[in-house]
């Protein structure tokens, strides 16, 4: 029984042991750096073994930790855990509302590592469930963040929504003309990283008018006019014209729009 109590767990020998119990556990010690130290290893050892041992509710558990690198660490486990195919567990820990809120955090870290978690469980099939908790507004604002890689990796975030499924929630939070202004950003990676959002955004958006445009048409409904603006709108994507493409964006989204009221 006293391990914890007299002495800090061995994290390190816990690992190669491959104790996830252990681990699970050492999320408890009342030592924020074993905390820490447990977080990061089950990010590092991220197998599906750890999720059947109970690590995932209890690593979303220390997104409300009161030590700021053990909420980094919780959330970066949760990034590495959503990678190898377990984004539903993740979701269904309740991981998605507090990665949501910590977007809004004081710490860089913590809005980074929260922008990568959402990303990440989107791009694992739960793009439905991070866009459902809010999570779509909040990454369109961490676009203006101060800290260039928490701009970065909410770009990349996008991408991974609008990717897989969601891109209508995507352009309707205004992230496209927020993306455009981020192709003017400072920082090179920023620029490179807004350029492929948008990218993946007019792509999805594309064929997301394509199926509209097609029941249109079944049900007899002239679509010229949206056809020739969605060519326009796969030219300029081709060419990397991102700005052509935003404004063709909003033009479409008006036009579907008003066929889809009056239909």
């Amino acid at each position: 029984m006293g391990i914890f109590k007299r002495d800090k767990p061995d994290i390190d020998k816990m690992m190669k042991k491959e104790d996830y119990k252990g681990l699970v556990q050492a999320l408890s010690h009342p030592d924020p750096e074993v905390r820490w130290s447990a977080a990061n290893a089950l990010g590092r050892i991220a197998v599906r073994g750890v999720v059947f041992v109970g690590a995932v509710p209890k690593l979303v558990e220390c997104l409300d930790d009161e030590d700021k690198y053990v909420q980094v660490s919780a959330a970066e486990a949760l990034v590495r855990i959503a990678e190898v195919g377990a984004a539903r567990h993740v979701v269904e820990a309740g991981a998605v509302p507090k990665l949501v809120e910590r977007l809004d955090d004081a710490h860089e870290n913590v809005r980074r590592t929260a922008a990568e978690a959402l990303g990440r469980i989107a791009r694992g099939g739960e793009a439905r469930a991070v866009v459902s908790a809010g999570a779509v507004p909040k990454l369109v604002k961490c676009l203006d963040d101060e800290k260039a890689y928490v701009r970065r990796t909410a770009a990349e975030a996008l991408a991974s929504i609008a990717e897989k499924g969601e891109v209508r929630a995507v352009v309707e939070a205004g992230a496209v003309p927020t993306l455009v202004g981020c192709l003017y950003d400072a920082d090179e990676d920023v620029r490179r990283t807004a350029g492929e959002a948008l990218g993946a955004i007019f792509r999805g958006f594309t064929e997301s008018v394509e199926k509209e445009l097609a029941r249109f048409r079944s049900m007899g409904i002239n679509t010229e006019e949206q056809e020739r603006l969605v060519r326009e709108l796969k030219e300029s994507t081709a060419r990397k014209d991102w700005e052509k493409c935003a404004k063709l964006v909003k033009e479409l989204t008006s036009l579907v729009t008003t066929k889809n009221q009056r239909n």
